[in-house]
C-alpha cells in the first residue's frame, strides 16, 4: 500500500507544471521615470505603464528617483540599494539626463559633462549590472516640451545644450557644436562602445511630440505645466514607444503583448492600516489604447464591500462603465476605490476590469483596526514664534532641523487660507535657501535641501499616524515626506504643491495610514525648491502637526 502511495506522489510531483520563472526588470533613473505615488500627485513616470504591455511572467522594479543626474543616483544611497535588488537574468533599463542638465552642460555638483562624466557614469552602470549578472538596456531620455521658432522642438528640448552652452556658458564655443553637449548623443556612444542594446527614446518621442505639435503635447502629454512631467497618458503614450521598440529590437519580444488596448498598470492596491469607522480610498489608472470608434465601452465592478468612482469627492457605486473611444485614439482614467471598514480584520476584494475582449482584475488588501479605548496622540509644531513643539500622548517630539536652508525669522504673511475660505493673520516661520539665492531652473525636487521634523513613539506603546498637516507659502515649490528610517531610505511621498502661491499660505493635509512601532521614529521632511533664480522666494511654515492614535502593547 504504501509503494503504492509513493507512487502515486511521484506521478503528481511529475505532472504538476512549473511555476513559471519571473522575468525581472528594473527601471533607473529620474521623475520620468520614477513610480509616481497616483495618491498624491496626477504625474507618472513612463515606466508605471509598461507592465501592462508585458504578459504576466515579467515583473517590472521601479527604483528610479525624482532628482536624480547619473551622478546622484549612482554617488548616493540609491544605486546601492537598486543593486541588491539585481539578480542575474534581471533586465536594468537605464535612463539618465534630464538632471544631468542642471549645470548647462558642464559637470557640477548634480549635473554632468555630456561627453565626460555622463559617460563616465552611464559607462559604470553597464560594467556593474554585467558584474552583477544583468542584461544593461541603456534609454536616451525622453524630450522635454521646448520649441523652437519652426514650430518643431528645439535642440534644448532633445537634450542637446550646444547652443545653450555657447549663449549661456561661453561665446567662443561653437554652437553648432552636436556632439560635446548632446546627452543622447553621447549615450548612444557608449552604447556603441560597450556593445550595449539601446533603445532611443529621444527620438521615439521627439517624432511623437513634433507630429503632435505644441499645443496638443502640451494637452495630451504634458499636462503638469512644466514641459518635462507627464500625466497618464503621456505615460501610457511613451510605454507604448518603448515596448514597440523592444520587441522591434527583438528585447524581451517573447513577453511583449500584440497590441494590447485595455491598459491597467496595477496588479494589487494596498490600504495599510486603517481605522473602523473611515473611509480610506485608493487611486488607480485604467486607460484605453488604439480604438475611435464610439461604440467601446470600459467596465468596472468592484467586489463587495468596495466602491468605485471617476472623482474623489463624486458617487460611489460598485459598478462603472466608461468610454473606451476618443477622437485621438486613447483615453485615459484616474479612478478612485473606497473600501468599507465595517469589519475588523483583513481587508480583501478586487476590482474587474474588462473591455468584453480583454480582462484584468485588481486585488485589494488592508487591514482595519479597532479604535475603542485608545489614546489620541500629536505634536504640534505652532512655528509663530519659534520652533519649540508641543505634545500630546505617549508621543515625543523631535527638534525641528535645517539642511540647505535657514531660518530667517517669523512674520506676518499675505494671508493664511484656512479651510472654508476664513482668513486669519498671524506670523509664521520664513526660511530661505542657504546663500539666500535659488538656482535657476530647478524642475523638480532637490534632495539635499530640506527642513525636517518628527515624532518619536514611546516604549511599551505603538502610535497610528492618520493626519499630517501644515500650512506653507512664500513662492517656493516643496515636496513632503515621510520615512521610518533616518536616512530616508524608505521613504513615502504624501504629497506636493501644485503651484506657487507667493507670499500666501494655504493649509496642507495628509492622511499617511502609518504604524509606527515601540520606541521608533517617523521623520517628516519638506523638500523646497524653485523654478526661477531669485531671492525673492521663501518656504513658509506654520502649524506642522502630526496626529495619531497610541494603545498600549
Amino acid at each position: 500500500m504504501n509503494a503504492l502511495i509513493s507512487f502515486l506522489v511521484l506521478c503528481a510531483t511529475l505532472f504538476v507544471s512549473p511555476q513559471p520563472k519571473k522575468i525581472r526588470v528594473h527601471t533607473l533613473g529620474d521623475s520620468t521615470m520614477e513610480q509616481q505615488n497616483p495618491n498624491v500627485k496626477d504625474q507618472r513616470g513612463w515606466p508605471q505603464l509598461l507592465k501592462a504591455f508585458f504578459t504576466d511572467e515579467v515583473e517590472v522594479i521601479n527604483p528610479a528617483k525624482s532628482g536624480t543626474s547619473s551622478k546622484t543616483y549612482y554617488n548616493g544611497i540609491y544605486w546601492e540599494k537598486a543593486k541588491k535588488a539585481i539578480l542575474p537574468g534581471d533586465y536594468v533599463f537605464i535612463q539618465f539626463g534630464h538632471n544631468d542638465e542642471k549645470h548647462g552642460g558642464v559637470d557640477g555638483k548634480i549635473g554632468t559633462a555630456a561627453n565626460d562624466s555622463f559617460r563616465i557614469y552611464l559607462t559604470r552602470y553597464v560594467t556593474e549590472v554585467r558584474a552583477l549578472g544583468g542584461i544593461p538596456i541603456l534609454f536616451t531620455p525622453v524630450v522635454r516640451k521646448m520649441f523652437g521658432p519652426d514650430g518643431m522642438l528645439s535642440r534644448r528640448g532633445r537634450h542637446d545644450l550646444g547652443e545653450d552652452a555657447h549663449n549661456k556658458i561661453d561665446k567662443s564655443l561653437d554652437a553648432n557644436d552636436t556632439v560635446s553637449f548632446n546627452y543622447p548623443h553621447n549615450m548612444r556612444l557608449v552604447a556603441q562602445q560597450l556593445n550595449c542594446p539601446l533603445i532611443d527614446m529621444t527620438e521615439l518621442t521627439r517624432h511623437l511630440v513634433d507630429s503632435l505639435g505644441q499645443s496638443r503635447a502640451g494637452e495630451f502629454i504634458y499636462n503638469l505645466t512644466d514641459g518635462t512631467h507627464f500625466g497618464t497618458s503621456g505615460a501610457l503614450l511613451f510605454s507604448s514607444l518603448a515596448a514597440k521598440e523592444l520587441r522591434r529590437q527583438e528585447i524581451l519580444s517573447q513577453y511583449c503583448k500584440l497590441d494590447p488596448k485595455l491598459i491597467v498598470p496595477f496588479t494589487s492596491l494596498s490600504y495599510g492600516t486603517v481605522f473602523s469607522g473611515t473611509s480610506p480610498t485608493q487611486v488607480f489608472d485604467v486607460c484605453y489604447l488604439g480604438d475611435k470608434s464610439s461604440n467601446s465601452k470600459i467596465n468596472l465592478t468592484a467586489s463587495d464591500g468596495f466602491l468605485l468612482s471617476t472623482k474623489a469627492d463624486g458617487e460611489f457605486k460598485q459598478t462603472l462603465e466608461l468610454p473606451a473611444s476618443s477622437k485621438n485614439g486613447f483615453v485615459g482614467y484616474k479612478l478612485f476605490v473606497k473600501a468599507s471598514t465595517n469589519k475588523i480584520g483583513t481587508i480583501a476584494g478586487f476590482v474587474k476590469v474588462t473591455d468584453n475582449k480583454e480582462t484584468d482584475k485588481i486585488v485589494l488588501v488592508g487591514d482595519c483596526l479597532e479604535v475603542k479605548d485608545n489614546q489620541k496622540a500629536m505634536v504640534s509644531y505652532q512655528l509663530s514664534a519659534n520652533d519649540k513643539a508641543e505634545t500630546q500622548g505617549n508621543v515625543s517630539a523631535l527638534n525641528e532641523t535645517w539642511t540647505g536652508m535657514e531660518l530667517k525669522g517669523y512674520q506676518t504673511p499675505e494671508s493664511i487660507n484656512i479651510n472654508g475660505g476664513k482668513l486669519f493673520q498671524t506670523n509664521v516661520q520664513i526660511n530661505n535657501i542657504q546663500g539666500g539665492v535659488w538656482p535657476k531652473e530647478e524642475l523638480d525636487v532637490v534632495y539635499t535641501r530640506y527642513i525636517q521634523f518628527g515624532v518619536k513613539v514611546v516604549k511599551g506603546t505603538e502610535l497610528f499616524v492618520d493626519s499630517i498637516g501644515f500650512y506653507a507659502g512664500g513662492g517656493a515649490k516643496y515636496r513632503v515626506v515621510s520615512s521610518l528610517t533616518e536616512d530616508f531610505s524608505t521613504p513615502v511621498t504624501l504629497g506636493e504643491s501644485k503651484e506657487s502661491y507667493g507670499s500666501a499660505v494655504v493649509a496642507n493635509s495628509f492622511s499617511p495610514n502609518q504604524k509606527i512601532e515601540s520606541g521608533k521614529t517617523l521623520h517628516l521632511r519638506i523638500y523646497p525648491w524653485c523654478k526661477n533664480a531669485t531671492n525673492n522666494q521663501s518656504l513658509s511654515l506654520y502649524g506642522v502637526t502630526i496626529k495619531g492614535i497610541s494603545r498600549q502593547l
